[in-house]
């Protein structure tokens, strides 16, 4: 007979996940470490890339969780991702790599032509590279999005880049709308496009905690992005109807900075001529106007209709 003690033992369950989730978070924290800058389009920026999309899809998944109310600080929940990309000091790097990308692919004919060039010297097909390509910018702004919903991220980021990050995008689309032709579903939700959409608004809803609001609204002045965001949302608002809460973020995002009293002060410095505030004004019909069916949403937006009306008068148009 075999003595107990040289029976196999099978683990249980619970030491068998613990055991599971140490290495999962240890390949992920190894994957965090591989993001680095490289040359775009580069062996090694593709490497990187791959490494992302893996990163990427663990945050993702992470932010769908159910969430237990207030759970504390980012160190006592479960987000690693986040957590991990914050104590590697990359969340910086991170939007310096989404910046440099941008401003790389700054219009449709020059994307195409990095693109050929790339796989020319990687000996891929074309498409396989804009694959890459259009993977890489949707990866990187998703994580950057998911890291940016936590107050110790926010406290991190480096604001003048990000807010520049944000002008800078809207900027490129302006020059260049055809950079949204053919954008829908996931395509459309994580373009840089979209995502600047969401950074802003992830910044709006923490610019009374953060020391820096009156900076922040100096440089959002600085680089343009109020005009030149309702002046994209006043051209492309369609694509979003329907799509999840992208449009009443935008409001709240809206309503947030001119409730600032920065704003207050320098509103016609901002919105310098009747063309930005007529485009401003348009966007009360376009979508605006059916949130306030809602008390609470009417009560939140109040800034904005102030300002709103505010414009109305400016450009004496008739009720």
């Amino acid at each position: 007979m075999f003595s107990r003690k040289g029976q196999y033992s099978e683990p249980n369950e619970e030491s068998t996940l613990d055991s599971l989730s140490r290495k999962l978070a240890t390949d992920l924290r190894t994957n965090i470490r591989k993001l680095a800058s490289h040359p775009i389009l580069s062996k090694d920026w593709m490497e990187m890339a791959e490494s992302l999309q893996r990163i990427a899809s663990i945050a993702i998944m992470e932010q769908k969780l159910p969430k237990k109310g207030d759970e504390g600080t980012l160190w006592e929940r479960e987000e690693l991702t986040v957590r991990f990309l914050l104590e590697e000091g990359k969340l910086n790097m991170c939007l310096r790599l989404l910046n440099d990308f941008k401003l790389a692919f700054r219009n449709s004919a020059t994307k195409r032509s990095l693109i050929q060039k790339a796989s020319e010297e990687l000996n891929l097909k074309p498409e396989e590279v804009e694959a890459k390509v259009d993977a890489f910018e949707q990866n990187m702004g998703v994580l950057i999005h998911c890291a940016l919903k936590s107050v110790e991220s926010l406290q991190t980021v480096d604001i003048p880049l990000l807010i520049k990050h944000s002008g800078e995008v809207l900027a490129i689309v302006a020059e260049d709308p055809e950079i949204m032709n053919g954008k829908t579903g996931l395509a459309l939700e994580r373009c840089q496009e979209t995502l600047v959409l969401q950074y802003l608004l992830s910044l709006g809803r923490k610019l009374e905690s953060l020391s820096s609001e009156d900076r922040a609204m100096e440089l959002l002045e600085e680089y343009g992005v109020l005009t030149a965001l309702v002046a994209f949302i006043h051209r492309h608002y369609a694509l979003y109807k329907g799509m999840g809460d992208i449009l009443p973020n935008l409001a709240e995002f809206l309503a947030l900075v001119f409730d600032t009293e920065h704003f207050q002060t320098h509103r016609d410095r901002i919105f310098t001529n009747d063309t930005q505030r007529m485009q401003a004004w348009a966007l009360r019909a376009a979508f605006i106007d059916e949130m306030l069916v809602d008390v609470q949403a009417r009560k939140k937006l109040q800034p904005l209709l102030d300002t709103l009306n505010v414009f109305k008068r400016k450009l004496a148009i008739d009720s």
